[in-house]
């Protein structure tokens, strides 16, 4: 599937609806259908990148769009966007997955799709007989934006969502993926984060 194929004009308007604009194009991410959330980041991650690809041969600056809750002018760009709906799911983290000098207990990791909702994965960490650290009290952001835009909850001493994210694997071009982590606290292991990212980067 092309670009192309994904995306439509529209009179678009955040959740707000305090920023208004007539987009060229708008359409949403494919799904992806990984077993495993590295199997899923593999199959994501190679999906974005062709889409990213597309682009820059068009000559189209994407934008990409959460739950489209944010207050901020920075969302939304009329030469096209992205949304990220269908990048969700949520997948246990083997113990294995960790680097062999991660003091991450595997059991109360997850692998999240950006798409997904606070809300959702809430509910994920409740089936799993956990609660998340804090969350704020609206449920409905993509764990993305919340993470991005840093709105979302904090409590004395913590900080927001974003300080729960150990790692975060983005698509930096069309050829390439990367894994981030830090370095003081690394996560994955080698060989799984490169089992879906080109590049590995660990840095403080």
């Amino acid at each position: 599937m092309t670009l192309e194929d994904l995306l439509v004009a529209l009179n678009w308007t955040n959740f707000h609806e305090n920023i208004s604009l007539i987009t060229a194009a708008i359409g949403d991410c494919p799904s992806a259908t990984g077993a495993t959330g590295p199997a899923w980041m593999k199959q994501s991650g190679d999906q974005l990148k062709a889409l990213v690809a597309d682009a820059i041969a068009a000559h189209r600056p994407l934008g990409l769009l959460g739950a489209e809750w944010s207050l901020s002018p920075l969302i939304g760009m009329a030469s096209g966007m992205l949304r990220t709906g269908n990048l969700t799911g949520f997948w246990p983290v083997s113990p294995g997955d960790l680097a062999a000098d991660s003091t991450l207990v595997a059991s109360r990791c997850i692998y999240v799709g950006g798409g997904s909702t606070l809300a959702d994965l809430s509910t994920a960490a409740e089936q799993a007989g956990h609660s998340i650290a804090t969350c704020g009290s609206y449920l409905q952001q993509s764990v993305a934006g919340a993470m991005a835009t840093a709105v979302n909850g904090s409590r004395l001493g913590y900080g927001g969502f974003q300080n729960m994210v150990r790692g975060i694997h983005f698509v930096t071009s069309g050829e390439r993926s990367v894994w981030i982590e830090p370095k003081s606290r690394p996560v994955l292991s080698d060989a799984v984060a490169l089992s879906f990212a080109d590049l590995v980067i660990r840095d403080d």
